[in-house]
């Protein structure tokens, strides 16, 4: 037996008249009622007027909803039933009670927000659940004063200190802020964190700012460049990052690398589609009499194809990690130039990819080995080097094209103290 969507409508609100009753709360802050619309909210089973005392008997489940949450928005779902004769018009009626209902609600301000239908039904009922809506859609705001400032200098030894404050004040709807939290990266190991308890939610006006600090201290063999961050979340789970790099050499730099290779498959001859992608940083510390010494660390990513046309015969091997990039750094600082010119030596850049899809493919794994690329490269990219007007030097190297297209940067600045 196929029920009619009245059927089905009559039945819902039944159920919610039977798990509401009279007064009936899901959860703090929340109330759900059903009435019988002709006979405790609308004058007549056709009309769209409000009984005397039925306006407020509809603000006060609204009031209800509040009254352990202050000023805080309520969020209204109203559904009103119809019964007539002629469906359409139970239809319409349905739909102007809606809007009677909603005009009353809407009259107590913004802060109510009322989603109502109406429906064709075997009965006439109106349900109502209201419940303190969830307004904080922002992330709190956070600035943090670091000592040393930014891209500063560090020594082993030294201390980093970050002073924190965070606000989660867009508005009075805003949940407050819950913890901040002091990371040293990319371990995402705590050198810091502080937490309050949330206070009770009444909306009366922002949420206040909170303060905290930490202190870093620089190891005795530290990375080449101390990477330091500072968290804040609020109750609702946004959250705002600073982060702060700390360079442990006199210049410091990155070189990049993007780079793309396509042969064209056939019948009989394989072809080849590439793209591989690199990120390093560089450290140098300068000696007085002028020579440098230094590192070069970073990883790199490769998608690699092989196969032949029509995909008879083919490899898709990928990185299923960046593989790791690192050398040693030697040169001196030429005055002619303003930058130091250096060479790497060491260099480890092998690749390892793994087979993620294949059709007769004779290996389960690709290796190669990029180190004398970047050997080359370097010399000619820090021979480049070209001076911007906000003091750091800059140059590229871009492919010439052919079955291989892409391009080389390096950037390279001086350290303050």
């Amino acid at each position: 037996m196929k029920l009619s969507s009245a059927c089905i409508a009559t039945a819902v609100a039944i159920g919610l008249m039977t798990a509401a009753g009279v007064s009936a709360f899901g959860q703090t802050g929340q109330i759900s009622q059903s009435f019988d619309a002709n006979q405790q909210i609308f004058n007549g089973p056709e009309s769209v007027e409000l009984r005397p005392g039925a306006a407020e008997t509809l603000k006060n489940i609204v009031g209800q909803a509040q009254q352990t949450s202050g000023h805080c928005p309520v969020d209204v779902d109203l559904l009103v039933l119809a019964s007539q004769s002629d469906q359409l018009f139970s239809e319409a009626l349905a739909y102007a009670r809606v809007d009677a209902i909603k005009a009353v609600l809407q009259s107590l301000g913004p802060s109510v927000t009322v989603n109502g239908k109406g429906q064709a039904a075997l009965a006439n009922m109106v349900s109502i659940s209201a419940k303190t809506g969830n307004r904080d859609n922002e992330s709190p705001k956070l600035s943090v004063d670091w000592t040393p400032d930014k891209g500063k200098k560090v020594k082993p030894g030294q201390r980093i200190t970050a002073k924190a404050v965070a606000r989660d004040d867009a508005n009075r709807f805003q949940t407050g802020i819950s913890e901040i939290e002091f990371l040293k990266f990319p371990e995402m190991t705590p050198f810091g964190f502080h937490q309050w308890p949330q206070r009770p939610m009444r909306c009366e006006d922002a949420p206040p700012a909170h303060r905290a600090e930490a202190v870093y201290v620089v190891p005795d063999n530290p990375p080449l460049i101390v990477r330091l961050g500072v968290n804040a979340k609020d109750f609702a789970n946004h959250s705002t990052m600073d982060l702060a790099t700390f360079p442990t050499g006199d210049w410091e730099g990155v070189l990049d690398w993007e780079l793309e290779t396509n042969v064209t498959p056939t019948r009989t001859s394989s072809g080849v589609k590439s793209k591989r992608s690199g990120h390093t940083n560089l450290v140098l510390k300068q000696k007085p009499d002028g020579t440098v010494t230094g590192s070069l660390l970073g990883d790199q990513i490769v998608d690699h194809w092989w196969g032949y046309a029509g995909n008879e015969q083919y490899c898709h091997w990928k990185t299923n990690r960046p593989n790791e990039v690192r050398a040693t750094l030697d040169g001196a600082y030429e005055q002619s130039r303003g930058y130091p010119m250096f060479t790497a030596s060491n260099m480890v850049a092998r690749i390892e990819e793994h087979l993620v899809d294949s059709r007769k493919c004779m290996s389960s794994t690709n290796q190669s080995d990029v180190s004398q690329e970047l050997i080359a490269m370097l010399p000619a990219l820090v021979h480049r080097l070209q001076k911007h007007p906000n003091g750091y030097y800059e140059a590229r190297l871009d492919m010439p094209g052919g079955s291989v297209e892409g391009h080389y940067v390096l950037r390279l600045r001086r350290v303050e103290e």
